[in-house]
């Protein structure tokens, strides 16, 4: 091989690193604008709401600002419906088990695009030490500068889960429904 060939492949080597440096970032989600919240009927005839708090997460943000991979660790030992009563029922052994399982944990596998803003993703939540596949639907809502000069992007997601595929309760689906949906708010900053 001669010099030009591989100094035109080493610039080129350099460019292709740098490009795909530009492509990828890791974004920190932004835990006091960032909402993990779930819902489930009861008795058949209403809905209870909850949130679980976020512990840690990271977005890796391609250039389309469309994730291509995302990772969230929850607080299980924090959710909250707004009753004391039922809240400290929820952390017992009883459901979540939070002494044992104290986290809930989301990684993605794949992430398909669908059209500029929707897009959804393919990984595994474990939760209740049982570990098994979820999809979830989410959309690119947008970025936005703040008045520090730090840009923040925003997500939706939803899906749903079979909460007994997880071992979670053990209540007939007359008192506490199996689906339990699943919505996500997130913003996460470039600093």
């Amino acid at each position: 091989m001669n010099k030009r060939f591989l100094t035109s492949l080493a610039v080129g080597a350099f460019a292709l690193a740098a490009t795909a440096a530009r492509a990828t970032i890791i974004l920190p989600l932004d835990p006091d604008h960032t909402s993990a919240s779930f819902t489930v009927s009861h008795l058949t005839i209403t809905k209870v709401t909850g949130q679980i708090p976020l512990l840690t997460s990271n977005i890796v943000l391609g250039n389309d600002h469309i994730p291509t991979a995302v990772t969230a660790t929850l607080d299980a030992s924090k959710i909250d419906t707004h009753d004391a009563k039922r809240d400290k029922d929820l952390r017992s052994d009883h459901w979540f088990d939070v002494e044992t399982f104290p986290t809930i944990t989301f990684r993605s596998a794949k992430i398909h695009r669908l059209n500029k803003s929707d897009f959804t993703i393919d990984g595994t939540l474990t939760l209740h030490g049982i570990t098994k596949p979820v999809t979830l639907a989410a959309t690119y809502t947008g970025s936005a500068k703040d008045p520090w000069g730090y840009t923040h992007f925003g997500f939706n997601a939803t899906g749903s889960i079979d909460r007994t595929a997880f071992d979670v309760g053990h209540a007939p689906a007359a008192l506490v429904g199996d689906d339990v949906t699943i919505e996500l708010q997130v913003e996460a900053i470039k600093k």
